[in-house]
């Protein structure tokens, strides 16, 4: 029997895995595969049963897992157990140790005959996971990542290689199941699944595996339990990949669910750019909504604005400042770019006159980052060595002057030393720099810092561009609330002008001749009532609203699909003022007339 490990103070904690566990995890890993194989690709099937959440389970599952429990109970009893199939099992001792174990992942593959499940094993010392095991009962594979040890894959060292891809557009993306995502984390998923170059479904946790090899870039997962991530933390950060939940924060077992994995730092903070911000605007509204009666303001905006907001979902501001410095050697560049509001891209480059050659690539980096919105860049070039100045001197002109000097004295037989003023006087000495080195590694530092001011420029935009998304978003709040109080009087609305149709009809019936079979009340009240009916507008304006702010979680340019869908809004609430004739719709439909005039002016101000 292995001896009680406690440690109460993790970040004190010298030993977080002990060898004995190490040990230990492989012969759990063991046993679980001693329990699976015979079942596998079975002659009739294999036995199954389904869980409440219609998940499958086979004999398989809870045989392995069983069989785990048992050695843990005989060699670690004091330790904390958190099982797929068998729930958790405390220890009362108060061990720091808890085993996450997942005796088959992936079992619907595994059912089909498809070696692409696997066993997890995980061992968490408090909060933080210091042992994962991913084995491949089938294949004879076994991950296993040991917290400051690395990952080994059969024993043999497992690194994710440099060479993978910085951009989300070059990176693969895998899930199991697309089924696995839904409401704003579909709609945020899609997102990613545009973003990156193609999709993959399937694999489970061996697709955790290969990206702990390079193979798989991104793994984007939710509707995750403890059993299904734990194991996988360390192999993955051991071999230098990241992963987290949507938040950016560390899995445990309080985690929502919510899976990111990326095979480097740059590649998961732009995949998390994503995920964790498309929704942001709704959800924080929301939030604050909530927390409206504790005596919060909700018109203060900037107080929730987060410090590290990224570029690449939501609305943007045409209105922005950046700015960046740097310097290489003797050389000193600093860039300022300015924006204003403009219905295209209006670019004016204020730069040394010798870049003018390269102002065509800047501008098409600009118009590229920026869309629209007037452009006022300032570029200034310092160099401490002159080095920067358009000319150079020819060597070979400078001798030839010296030289004519010379034959002037010699043939004027006066005895004069050449000087280098004389030779100065020579306009031939200096010749029109041509695009050389110099100017091309001038260009180089400037292009840098081009991009970090562009940069820096749009997080300045998205900040503005988030205060309004959010005052948008409370606004089409506010409309569908006023869409709710019109609907409480429709009824009543189309009630009085049926009455009215029948009172009509009743007059005209007394005072003209009409056919016996014609219901003139009857007529006169569908029209009447259908007149004054404006639910198909309230339909039609509830969902331009939707497709309203769903368009901030989009990646791309929105301001001139938010002003679309305003000119759209306001043409129905016209409709329906003018419809219902009713004095209370018609005060409630000047109310959203407002709100929609103060949206159509903050569009007017979004890329």
């Amino acid at each position: 029997m292995l001896r009680s490990r406690k440690c109460h103070r993790l970040a004190m904690c010298v030993d977080l895995v002990p060898d004995d566990y190490v040990v230990l995890g492989k012969e759990l890993a063991d046993a679980a595969g001693n329990a699976i194989r015979p079942y596998f690709r079975r002659v009739g099937g294999v036995s199954t049963d389904f869980k409440s959440d219609q998940s499958p389970v086979t004999v398989a599952d809870k045989g392995a897992e069983d069989a785990m429990r048992t050695i843990l109970k005989n060699k670690a009893p004091d330790d904390h157990v958190v099982g797929e199939e068998f729930g958790t099992s405390e220890s009362s001792t108060g061990s720091d140790y808890t085993w996450v174990l997942d005796p088959i992942d992936g079992t619907k593959a595994f059912i089909t005959g498809k070696p692409t499940f696997g066993t997890l094993i995980g061992l968490m010392n408090g909060p933080k996971t210091v042992l994962g095991i991913i084995d491949q009962p089938i294949s004879g594979e076994r991950w296993i990542g040991v917290h400051g040890r690395g990952s080994t894959l059969n024993g043999k060292p497992v690194k994710i290689p440099e060479d993978v891809p910085t951009k989300l557009s070059a990176a693969n993306l895998h899930a199991t199941t697309p089924e696995m995502f839904t409401g704003i984390e579909r709609m945020a998923f899609e997102e990613l699944q545009a973003a990156c170059k193609y999709t993959n479904f399937g694999s489970d946790c061996y697709a955790y595996a290969l990206l702990a090899m390079g193979h798989v870039h991104i793994i984007c997962e939710a509707d995750m339990k403890p059993w299904d991530y734990t194991a996988l933390v360390p192999v993955i950060e051991e071999a230098g990949g990241v992963i987290t939940d949507w938040r950016g924060e560390q899995l445990g077992l309080e985690s929502d669910g919510t899976v990111l994995a990326a095979v480097s730092a740059d590649l998961h903070r732009q995949a998390l750019e994503l995920l964790q911000y498309s929704p942001r605007g709704l959800l924080l509204l929301r939030e604050r909504e909530e927390r409206a009666g504790s005596g919060d303001d909700l018109n203060d905006i900037n107080d929730e604005l987060p410090s590290d907001l990224p570029t690449a979902v939501g609305a943007s501001s045409m209105t922005g400042f950046g700015t960046a410095m740097q310097t290489s050697g003797s050389l000193s560049v600093k860039v300022e770019i300015r924006t204003i509001n403009s219905r295209h891209f209006d670019l004016s480059v204020k730069s040394p006159r010798y870049l003018a050659a390269h102002e065509r690539e800047i501008s098409a980096h600009l118009r590229q980052e920026l869309l629209r919105g007037k452009v006022m860049v300032t570029i200034e070039v310092k160099d401490s060595e002159m080095l920067v100045l358009p000319i150079r001197v020819d060597a070979d002109a400078v001798r030839a002057a010296k030289h004519l000097i010379e034959d002037v004295v010699k043939a004027s037989e006066l005895d004069v030393t050449p000087t280098l003023d004389q030779i100065l006087r020579f306009s031939e000495v200096f010749v029109k720099k041509e695009n050389g080195n110099v100017d091309d590694g001038v260009y180089t530092l400037v292009e840098k810092v081009v991009r970090a001011a562009v940069n820096d420029l749009k997080l300045s935009r998205r900040r503005e561009g988030y205060a309004l998304q959010l005052d948008l978003l409370r606004r089409s709040k506010a409309i569908l609330e006023i869409c709710e109080e019109i609907e409480l009087r429709l009824p009543d609305i189309v009630e009085r002008e049926k009455a009215n149709a029948r009172n009509l009809a009743a007059e005209l019936s007394e005072n003209i001749s009409i056919a016996k079979d014609v219901n003139l009340s009857s007529v006169s009240e569908q029209l009447m009532g259908g007149r004054v009916d404006v639910s198909e507008e309230l339909v039609r304006l509830k969902s331009h609203i939707s497709v309203f702010e769903l368009s901030f979680f989009s990646t791309k340019q929105i301001g001139q699909k938010l002003n679309f869908l305003v000119q759209e809004m306001n043409r129905e609430v016209s409709t329906i003022s003018s419809k219902a004739s009713d004095a209370a719709v018609s005060q409630l439909c000047v109310m959203i007339k407002e709100q929609i005039e103060r949206i159509r002016e903050q569009v007017q101000n979004i890329v």
